[in-house]
């Protein structure tokens, strides 16, 4: 009766438990979830600005289209070469007759003084049509919106090419941070390492530059989110692969390893860079087989031997015995002839027994 009772105790204990884990899985996605919406809030107050900014040009376009051929887009993106620049904007062609002014604010999204700080004369950039001309106004563009439409784009193929981009930074946001990669991402903190960063740990991250690539990634709903842990197990698996050859190359020598698990038909032994080799139960000792754990004991440091090195399989044959001297090698020096020692019979034979 009473075992019964300490049972039904230990599954409460371990049904508990659990749901411990499971809520505590369940809060890590709330945060994340509660961070995406964020930063896609930070990115629709901009579109909004965008968006407010131009109302007045979509009237007049819809105007100027029905009587006037059109050369020009509105949303397109153009070349353009900057003829003069003054602190207050800049003047740029785009071959026509006449030039286009662009003031300050349309040039850069970040705080500068002068126009001078942005672009210089005779260079060329892309300017993006936010009005075109007629007879209700002049042609309009925008290099600012040109950036901010090329960053989309840059982000959409850097998704679709699994490629990784650089961004910094900027915020803490709840279940992760705000890195900037020309609009704000969202990086959960369950994507920034190869294990999971603490919160109160997320603040040292601030003004850093990292790697990362886009793992979800959606414009409609200003989403967009990144992962380094993903940067960080790709060149964890190449210096892994890149480990094999080289102990490809030792074949032969003697290493030191790290028992990391014992199992009867051997031995795990850690090599480093996330590669282990097998000490199979025959390579264990010189004398008679004795189970694994009489040998060695876990995490002890060893001397081994590597046999052999299968890098297509990711395989490391390994010997603990071969890595000391054999028992026969000096057997005349331990015991020349005529010498009376001490042993123990362990097997008695027709004619003879053994001795140990």
């Amino acid at each position: 009766m009473e075992e019964r009772k300490e049972e039904i105790e230990e599954q409460v204990k371990k049904e508990a438990m659990e749901e411990k884990e499971d809520t505590k899985e369940e809060e890590v996605k709330e945060e994340e979830k509660s961070g995406e919406e964020e930063i896609r809030n930070i990115i629709k107050e901009m579109e909004e600005e965008e968006a407010k900014e131009g109302e007045n040009e979509e009237s007049l376009r819809k105007i100027t289209e029905d009587y006037l051929p059109k050369r020009l887009r509105k949303g397109e993106i153009i070349k353009a070469i900057v003829v003069k620049v003054d602190d207050d904007g800049a003047l740029v062609s785009i071959g026509r007759k006449s030039e286009t002014f662009i003031p300050l604010k349309e040039l850069t999204r970040t705080k500068v003084s002068s126009a001078k700080e942005v672009v210089h004369e005779g260079e060329e950039i892309d300017v993006y049509v936010v009005r075109t001309e007629g007879p209700m106004g002049d042609l309009v563009l925008s290099k600012r919106r040109a950036d901010y439409e090329k960053v989309w784009r840059k982000l959409k193929e850097a998704y679709d090419n699994q490629e990784p981009l650089e961004g910094e930074i900027t915020k803490v946001v709840k279940g992760g941070l705000l890195i900037d990669l020309g609009i704000p991402a969202f990086l959960p903190r369950t994507q920034l390492e190869l294990d999971i960063v603490r919160r109160k740990d997320l603040l040292n991250y601030v003004g850093k530059k990292f790697p990362v690539k886009i793992i979800e990634f959606d414009r409609e709903i200003r989403k967009v989110i990144c992962s380094r842990r993903i940067i960080l197990e790709e060149e964890k698996e190449r210096e892994r692969k890149e480990y094999f050859n080289e102990l490809k190359e030792k074949e032969g020598e003697i290493v030191v390893g790290t028992v990391v698990g014992i199992v009867e038909f051997g031995v795990f032994v850690d090599l480093g860079k996330g590669v282990e080799g097998l000490i199979h139960l025959s390579e264990l000792t010189w004398g008679p087989r004795k189970p694994p754990r009489q040998v060695v004991r876990k995490k002890q440091k060893v001397r081994v031997k590597i046999l052999k090195v299968d890098p297509e399989n990711e395989r490391v044959s390994l010997s603990l015995r071969q890595a000391k001297p054999h028992p026969w090698e000096n057997i005349m020096e331990k015991y020349p002839p005529g010498t009376i020692v001490k042993g123990k019979v362990i097997r008695f034979l027709p004619l003879e027994q053994l001795l140990k």
